[in-house]
């Protein structure tokens, strides 16, 4: 997906799969930014 469509902005939780070395290696290699929401509260879709 990412070689046919590259977001420009990216908002996440703070869950620790998107704050990792290897994530953070691939929006920096998409010149993708990257923006996290904090919450206390956990939210089951």
């Amino acid at each position: 997906m990412l070689k046919q469509q590259t977001p420009k902005n990216l908002q996440t939780d703070a869950g620790l799969e998107f704050f990792n070395q290897n994530f953070k290696n691939l929006i920096k290699q998409y010149d993708i930014n990257h923006y996290n929401v904090f919450s206390k509260k956990k939210q089951q879709l």
